[in-house]
């Protein structure tokens, strides 16, 4: 997790630099992308500096963020639980 997160360094500057929002890791990347996401569906203008990274840098970091609490056996058994 820690190597992702430094390969989106610049992704995670750019977006907090920009938004106004602390921005450092998937989730909180993915918060912003759905609330980008939203505004675009409902018609509203999204912002110019969105231009360099929305959707295309941002969808697959906010698409990751969703695995996460199933990385690994253990944390994909605890999920499962609440299911079985």
């Amino acid at each position: 997790m820690k190597r992702y997160n430094e390969d989106h360094t610049n992704l995670y500057r750019y977006s907090s630099e920009n938004s106004g929002k602390s921005i450092h890791d998937p989730e909180t990347l993915e918060q912003l992308y759905s609330t980008l996401f939203i505004e675009e569906v409902n018609n509203l203008t999204l912002p110019n500096w969105t231009k360099a990274v929305y959707p295309e840098k941002m969808i697959s970091v906010a698409a990751y963020s969703f695995s996460i609490p199933a990385k690994n056996k253990l944390l994909q058994r605890l999920k499962i639980g609440k299911l079985v």
